[in-house]
């Protein structure tokens, strides 16, 4: 059994709950990613905003993105929302494939841009 999924670091950041990940998002870490996330957002009754930094994720599948849209439900359970931070290009093309980026916001920073990296190569 080995590792595939890191819990890097999360932080409050006034209303949102930033978490970031890195690794592979597929059906191994599944399990994990549900209890550390929902064990998070349970303690941080006050975050109206889940943020999954994805940056260093290197790949996810279906599981991976099944996850994503159960935490996404929970928090609009709570009344909040979900988004999605800084993809990198394996994580933007399977959220884009899917759908996903018209449910959930995808938030970019200023040195990138997913989108852009994403269009030149399809």
């Amino acid at each position: 059994w080995k590792e595939c999924f890191k819990l890097i670091k999360w932080a409050k950041r006034g209303r949102d709950l930033v978490i970031t990940i890195s690794g592979e998002f597929d059906l191994c870490m599944v399990p994990e990613f549900r209890e550390k996330v929902d064990n998070l957002i349970d303690s941080n009754e006050s975050a109206k905003r889940l943020v999954l930094d994805l940056k260093d994720v290197s790949f996810i599948d279906s599981s991976g993105l099944g996850a994503i849209m159960g935490r996404h439900k929970k928090m609009l359970t709570r009344g909040g929302a979900l988004a999605i931070q800084s993809p990198s290009h394996n994580a933007f093309k399977a959220l884009i494939s899917c759908g996903v980026d018209q449910i959930i916001e995808i938030l970019e920073d200023q040195d990138h841009d997913p989108r852009k990296s994403a269009k030149e190569v399809v």
